[in-house]
């Protein structure tokens, strides 16, 4: 499971280069931010389960990065909770 983990998290983590990378390219020119914040509780059974966000399960919330980086988001942050499996994955976009 732990394994599964590291390669959720490492899948977000070049996303989020990928997103800032391209960024640069553009030039930082946006007039603003828009933010979306993603919880993810991974179940003993590693099928994952979700918050009110809509995750109900791993494959699911690949595509659903996916589809947020499609739609220019870009992963800004991840935190996960001491004691706890949640992580709360933070994400931008320009305006």
């Amino acid at each position: 499971m732990k394994t599964k983990i590291c390669i959720v998290l490492t899948l977000i983590l070049l996303l989020g280069l990928v997103g800032w990378t391209n960024g640069q390219r553009r030039g930082s020119s946006a007039t603003g931010w828009e933010y979306k914040v993603v919880d993810y509780v991974p179940d003993p059974g590693d099928a994952g389960v979700s918050t009110e966000k809509g995750v109900h399960h791993r494959g699911i919330f690949e595509g659903q990065l996916n589809q947020l980086g499609a739609q220019g988001w870009e992963l800004v942050s991840e935190h996960q909770y001491q004691g706890s499996f949640v992580v709360r994955y933070t994400f931008k976009r320009s305006r």
